[in-house]
């Protein structure tokens, strides 16, 4: 996986936001409570944040319920960010390396 280097990348998270969603979410939570493995979708390196690329991004979200931020507050609290595309959706990503606490808050402080 590559790692997100990007601060302007935009970072949305699909469904209910909760702290609960954000830990049930996680492939694994280490002995920190960090989270690691959390799905997302990514916007592509140099996207602009704009209505047409958010629509592209959240066409596999099931009835379009989504948070979003972008890449710079989630690495400003130390996560880490990588683009894993999978079939069917190229802007698949994971976070890693954050606790559900802080992500959460980043994605409700936009």
């Amino acid at each position: 996986m590559k790692e997100v280097v990007d601060g302007q990348v935009v970072v949305i998270r699909g469904g209910e936001l909760t702290i609960k969603a954000l830990i049930d979410g996680a492939e694994s939570i280490d002995t920190r409570d960090l989270l690691y493995g959390v799905s997302v979708q990514l916007s592509p390196k140099g996207a602009k944040r704009d209505a047409k690329i958010i629509a592209e991004m959240v066409k596999p979200i099931p009835n379009n319920v989504y948070s979003d931020t972008n890449a710079k507050y989630i690495m400003n609290k130390g996560g880490k960010i990588y683009y894993d595309p999978i079939k069917g959706n190229p802007y698949h990503g994971k976070v890693s390396n954050i606790t559900a606490e802080d992500l959460f808050k980043v994605f409700k402080s936009m």
